[in-house]
């Protein structure tokens, strides 16, 4: 069932790779698809179905009225016999699942500095607008510094389970630690 993003007949301006140069706003684009609680296999499918029922123009900055396309998201077949075709698309969806699962549907600790690779760049930026468009005003806050939690609650819940916050605490107290935990025998 799909939520009114309440913009119906609104503009929004669509993302910018420029924009992706900011550490914070692809971490708060990739936490808010996080809170989405999508699975990775129909990630995409959903977030393109969305964007097909909003009634949203997006435009650029100048407020010029710009097309979406989603040919990103697939994979040039022609010329490949049939088996291979089949082949290459059954891979390229896998990559596609693989990817969107560790972007979009694992949290992203703000102990990390994430980036978007040149090569999955119009998708995220297709997705962000997407994301955008349905949610502007978690959207308006996206790359500021501190970055707010987008429900209130501290980036703890993040975090997945069963690793540490924090990598680094452990190694630099570990001397310490092992002198606690490891206490010497004293040998009679």
């Amino acid at each position: 069932m799909r939520e009114s993003s309440g913009r119906e007949g609104q503009f929004s301006v669509v993302v910018h790779a420029d924009e992706t140069n900011n550490p914070d706003f692809v971490r708060d684009v990739r936490n808010l698809a996080y809170l989405l609680n999508r699975s990775a296999s129909e990630f995409i499918d959903l977030i393109l179905t969305d964007m097909a029922f909003l009634d949203v123009t997006f435009t650029d900055g100048s407020g010029n009225e710009i097309e979406i396309s989603t040919d990103c998201f697939e994979i040039n077949v022609s010329g490949l016999d049939e088996y291979t075709a089949e082949a290459a698309e059954a891979a390229h969806q896998e990559r596609l699942r693989l990817w969107c699962r560790d972007t979009f549907c694992k949290p992203c600790s703000s102990t990390i500095r994430p980036h978007v690779r040149a090569e999955v760049l119009p998708m995220f930026l297709v997705i962000a607008t997407v994301l955008k468009a349905l949610h502007p005003s978690e959207a308006a806050r996206w790359g500021k510094t501190p970055a707010p939690s987008i429900d209130g609650r501290t980036d703890h819940h993040l975090k997945s389970k069963g690793r540490r916050r924090n990598w680094r605490s452990r190694s630099q107290k570990s001397i310490r630690s092992m002198r606690t935990v490891y206490k010497p025998v004293k040998k009679e």
